[in-house]
């Protein structure tokens, strides 16, 4: 999408802005990226390769939300802890590498980083969920 922002003196100047929320291939690339999450290999040069993107084009097309790696890392990270909320008797191995995460000692970090506990301890509290505990975590 290109703007014109008007200037001192009535000169205009072009901008080429590029908005996620309406370019579409913003959301095509979120959904090849939800359905190619078991990817170890996924990262921005794949997803350039495959949409024919330049790095710049790709890096901005997601900077509002972080970047692209960090967006990959964050819909794993999610597909992780959804997962283990509604099936807590999942091999934590099996679900790092479903997931595409290249180590365990990565999927350990990340999750801790983003949730504030342990993929373990996550799946431990939603196991005693049956004993009247609440499956959920406040994200502040």
């Amino acid at each position: 999408m290109a703007l014109s922002c008007p200037m001192p003196g009535g000169d205009a100047i072009s901008l080429s802005v590029f908005m996620p929320a309406i370019d579409p291939r913003y959301r095509r690339i979120k959904s090849y990226i939800e359905k190619n999450l078991d990817d170890s290999e996924l990262d921005a040069a794949s997803i350039q390769a495959v949409f024919g993107l330049s790095r710049a084009t790709l890096y901005r097309l997601f900077d509002e939300v972080g970047g692209i790696t960090r967006y990959i890392r964050d819909s794993r990270l999610t597909a992780a802890y959804n997962h283990l909320q509604q099936h807590p008797s999942c091999n934590l191995t099996w679900l790092l590498y479903e997931l595409g995460f290249a180590s365990e000692r990565q999927f350990q970090r990340s999750f801790r980083a983003r949730f504030g506990v342990s993929p373990a301890q996550w799946r431990e509290r939603c196991r005693h969920r049956e004993d009247g505990y609440e499956c959920v975590l406040d994200f502040a």
